[in-house]
């Protein structure tokens, strides 16, 4: 899936800035990947690519040097919804999962409820 470029202010006039989730630099990298493509990025003329979108189940990720949005997903939520998308690719590598659509549907039930847990702690 190709991804189009968006302006910052493309998506505040867009979306709903303040309900993105941002998350950092190859934070969520492997569970993204695996559950979905972006759909688009931001750059600027100066640094070049900044961040990524992708949606998921009707709300946005942004994930990059300079990602945007209003509930942040911390480091240590990404790295244990990372760690359950290892044990269910290893498990799918074992022969313990035979389809890979099981292990996106598991990956992305993983981070669904990253994003819930993000949302709780940002009180909304």
């Amino acid at each position: 899936m190709s991804k189009f470029h968006l302006t910052e202010k493309e998506i505040r006039n867009n979306y709903m800035v303040q309900n993105i989730y941002s998350v950092g630099y190859c934070n969520l990298e492997r569970t993204l990947n695996i559950v979905t493509s972006p759909f688009a990025y931001t750059a600027s003329k100066t640094y070049g690519w900044k961040a990524d979108f992708y949606s998921i189940d009707g709300a946005i990720i942004s994930t990059g040097y300079a990602p945007m949005g209003g509930i942040s997903i911390p480091s240590a939520l990404c790295k244990k919804c990372e760690a359950k998308t290892n044990k269910i690719v290893d498990d799918f590598n074992h022969g313990k999962i035979k389809k890979w659509s099981t292990v996106q549907a598991r990956c992305k039930k993983a981070l669904i409820a990253t994003m819930t847990k993000a949302l709780n702690k940002e009180g909304k």
